[in-house]
C-alpha cells in the first residue's frame, strides 16, 4: 500500500467541507474515500474507488474524474471535483502537493 494523499476542502457557500483521502493501490489502482456530510461527494469517491489513475486524469475520458465527480454533483462551481484531481495527481506521483485557492476581489462601493 502507497501513501495516503489528504486534502481538506472547504466548498463554499453551500457550507459543505470535506476531506478527500487518496492512495495507489498497486500499479495503476486508486484507493479513494471521502469524509463528508454532502451525499455528492460521498457518492462520486465511491465510484472512483477501484478507479485506473491513467483514466482518471485522463481529460474527455469517460472515467476522467471530472465526469464521474460531475456526474453526481450538480454544482458546476463545486471545487471537489478539482481537490479529488489535485489528490489523485500527487498520490500517483505526478504532481507535487501545493495548496490552491480561490478568492473574491470584492469592489469597494
Amino acid at each position: 500500500m502507497h501513501r495516503m494523499t489528504v486534502v481538506n476542502v472547504n466548498c463554499g457557500i453551500c457550507g459543505q467541507r470535506a476531506t478527500i483521502n487518496v492512495s495507489k493501490n498497486g500499479a495503476t489502482q486508486l484507493h479513494v474515500s471521502v469524509e463528508t456530510n454532502c451525499e455528492m461527494l460521498r457518492e462520486a469517491a465511491e465510484q472512483m474507488d477501484g478507479a485506473d489513475w491513467r483514466e482518471a486524469l485522463r481529460p474527455g475520458h469517460p472515467h476522467s474524474v471530472h465526469a464521474v465527480m460531475f456526474g453526481t454533483i450538480k454544482h458546476a462551481g463545486c471545487p471537489g471535483p478539482t481537490a479529488m484531481a489535485k489528490a489523485i495527481e500527487v498520490a500517483v506521483g505526478v504532481a507535487l502537493p501545493r495548496d490552491v485557492a480561490v478568492s473574491f476581489q470584492r469592489e469597494e462601493r
